[in-house]
Protein backbone atom coordinates (compact mmCIF):
# COMPACT_ATOMS: atom_id res chain seq x y z
CA UNK A 1 0.00 0.00 0.00
CA UNK A 2 2.85 2.34 0.85
CA UNK A 3 4.40 1.71 -2.57
CA UNK A 4 1.17 2.68 -4.29
CA UNK A 5 1.14 6.01 -2.43
CA UNK A 6 4.73 6.63 -3.51
CA UNK A 7 3.91 5.74 -7.10
CA UNK A 8 0.88 8.05 -7.08
CA UNK A 9 2.92 10.88 -5.53
CA UNK A 10 5.75 10.38 -8.02
CA UNK A 11 3.28 10.27 -10.91
CA UNK A 12 1.63 13.48 -9.72
CA UNK A 13 5.00 15.26 -9.42
CA UNK A 14 6.11 13.97 -12.82
CA UNK A 15 2.91 15.09 -14.54
CA UNK A 16 3.04 18.47 -12.78
CA UNK A 17 6.60 18.98 -14.01
CA UNK A 18 5.59 18.09 -17.56
CA UNK A 19 2.60 20.44 -17.46
CA UNK A 20 4.67 23.33 -16.06
CA UNK A 21 7.37 22.70 -18.66
CA UNK A 22 4.78 22.70 -21.41
CA UNK A 23 3.22 25.92 -20.10
CA UNK A 24 6.65 27.57 -20.00
CA UNK A 25 7.39 26.50 -23.60
CA UNK A 26 3.99 27.78 -24.71
CA UNK A 27 4.60 31.09 -22.93
CA UNK A 28 8.00 31.45 -24.58
CA UNK A 29 6.51 30.67 -27.99
CA UNK A 30 3.77 33.23 -27.39
CA UNK A 31 6.35 35.86 -26.43
CA UNK A 32 8.40 35.03 -29.52
CA UNK A 33 5.32 35.38 -31.75
CA UNK A 34 4.43 38.72 -30.15
CA UNK A 35 8.01 39.93 -30.60
CA UNK A 36 8.00 38.87 -34.24
CA UNK A 37 4.75 40.71 -34.90
CA UNK A 38 5.94 43.78 -32.99
CA UNK A 39 9.27 44.00 -34.83
CA UNK A 40 7.67 43.34 -38.23
CA UNK A 41 5.21 46.16 -37.63
CA UNK A 42 7.75 48.61 -36.19
CA UNK A 43 10.19 48.03 -39.05
CA UNK A 44 7.40 47.99 -41.63
CA UNK A 45 9.06 45.03 -43.33
CA UNK A 46 7.92 44.16 -46.81
CA UNK A 47 7.17 40.48 -47.44
CA UNK A 48 10.44 40.18 -49.39
CA UNK A 49 12.42 41.80 -46.56
CA UNK A 50 10.73 39.68 -43.92
CA UNK A 51 11.54 36.50 -45.85
CA UNK A 52 15.26 37.33 -45.73
CA UNK A 53 15.26 39.15 -42.38
CA UNK A 54 13.77 36.55 -40.03
CA UNK A 55 16.12 33.61 -40.76
CA UNK A 56 19.15 35.86 -40.13
CA UNK A 57 17.64 37.51 -37.07
CA UNK A 58 16.44 34.24 -35.50
CA UNK A 59 19.76 32.46 -36.06
CA UNK A 60 21.74 35.22 -34.37
CA UNK A 61 19.13 35.67 -31.65
CA UNK A 62 19.39 31.95 -30.83
CA UNK A 63 23.20 32.22 -30.68
CA UNK A 64 22.99 35.23 -28.38
CA UNK A 65 20.52 33.41 -26.14
CA UNK A 66 22.82 30.37 -25.99
CA UNK A 67 25.82 32.53 -25.05
CA UNK A 68 23.88 34.21 -22.25
CA UNK A 69 22.44 30.94 -20.95
CA UNK A 70 25.87 29.26 -21.02
CA UNK A 71 27.29 32.12 -18.97
CA UNK A 72 24.49 31.94 -16.39
CA UNK A 73 24.75 28.15 -16.18
CA UNK A 74 28.52 28.27 -15.64
CA UNK A 75 28.27 31.02 -13.03
CA UNK A 76 25.47 29.25 -11.14
CA UNK A 77 27.38 25.97 -11.30
CA UNK A 78 30.58 27.50 -9.96
CA UNK A 79 28.80 29.37 -7.19
CA UNK A 80 26.80 26.28 -6.23
CA UNK A 81 30.02 24.27 -6.18
CA UNK A 82 31.76 26.65 -3.77
CA UNK A 83 28.65 27.55 -1.76
CA UNK A 84 29.18 31.32 -1.59
CA UNK A 85 31.08 34.12 -3.26
CA UNK A 86 32.93 34.54 0.03
CA UNK A 87 34.41 31.04 -0.43
CA UNK A 88 35.75 31.94 -3.87
CA UNK A 89 39.53 31.95 -4.18
CA UNK A 90 41.18 34.87 -5.93
CA UNK A 91 42.32 32.51 -8.72
CA UNK A 92 38.77 31.21 -9.24
CA UNK A 93 37.40 34.75 -9.14
CA UNK A 94 39.90 35.74 -11.81
CA UNK A 95 38.76 32.83 -14.00
CA UNK A 96 35.12 33.88 -13.61
CA UNK A 97 35.92 37.49 -14.48
CA UNK A 98 37.90 36.36 -17.52
CA UNK A 99 35.00 34.09 -18.53
CA UNK A 100 32.63 37.08 -18.22
CA UNK A 101 34.89 39.23 -20.40
CA UNK A 102 35.25 36.45 -22.97
CA UNK A 103 31.48 35.92 -23.02
CA UNK A 104 30.83 39.64 -23.46
CA UNK A 105 33.27 39.69 -26.40
CA UNK A 106 31.39 36.80 -28.02
CA UNK A 107 28.07 38.57 -27.49
CA UNK A 108 29.48 41.76 -29.01
CA UNK A 109 30.86 39.79 -31.96
CA UNK A 110 27.47 38.15 -32.54
CA UNK A 111 25.70 41.52 -32.36
CA UNK A 112 28.16 42.91 -34.90
CA UNK A 113 27.57 39.96 -37.23
CA UNK A 114 23.80 40.27 -37.12
CA UNK A 115 23.97 43.97 -37.95
CA UNK A 116 26.43 43.28 -40.75
CA UNK A 117 24.26 40.54 -42.27
CA UNK A 118 21.02 42.47 -41.84
CA UNK A 119 22.61 45.47 -43.58
CA UNK A 120 22.50 43.42 -46.75
CA UNK A 121 18.74 42.88 -46.33
CA UNK A 122 17.32 46.05 -44.79
CA UNK A 123 18.29 49.73 -44.66
CA UNK A 124 20.44 51.26 -41.93
CA UNK A 125 17.40 53.23 -40.81
CA UNK A 126 15.50 49.98 -40.26
CA UNK A 127 18.46 48.57 -38.30
CA UNK A 128 18.21 51.57 -35.97
CA UNK A 129 14.45 50.99 -35.75
CA UNK A 130 15.16 47.34 -34.93
CA UNK A 131 17.37 48.28 -32.00
CA UNK A 132 14.70 50.64 -30.69
CA UNK A 133 11.94 48.06 -31.25
CA UNK A 134 13.88 45.37 -29.36
CA UNK A 135 14.42 47.75 -26.44
CA UNK A 136 10.78 48.89 -26.41
CA UNK A 137 9.46 45.32 -26.65
CA UNK A 138 11.66 44.23 -23.72
CA UNK A 139 10.50 47.25 -21.70
CA UNK A 140 6.82 46.49 -22.39
CA UNK A 141 7.27 42.80 -21.62
CA UNK A 142 8.96 43.55 -18.29
CA UNK A 143 6.19 46.00 -17.48
CA UNK A 144 3.54 43.35 -18.14
CA UNK A 145 5.39 40.75 -16.09
CA UNK A 146 5.74 43.15 -13.17
CA UNK A 147 2.02 43.92 -13.41
CA UNK A 148 1.14 40.22 -13.27
CA UNK A 149 3.31 39.68 -10.19
CA UNK A 150 1.43 42.44 -8.35
CA UNK A 151 -1.95 40.81 -9.07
Amino acid sequence: MKHIKHIILFSFLFISTLVLGQERRESLEKIKALKTAYITEELDLTPAEAQKFWPIYNLHNDKLHALKENYKKNMRGKLKEIGSVDNLSEADAKKLVEFKISNEKEIHKEEYLVIKELSEVISQKKIVKLQIAEYEFRKKLIGKLRGKRRE
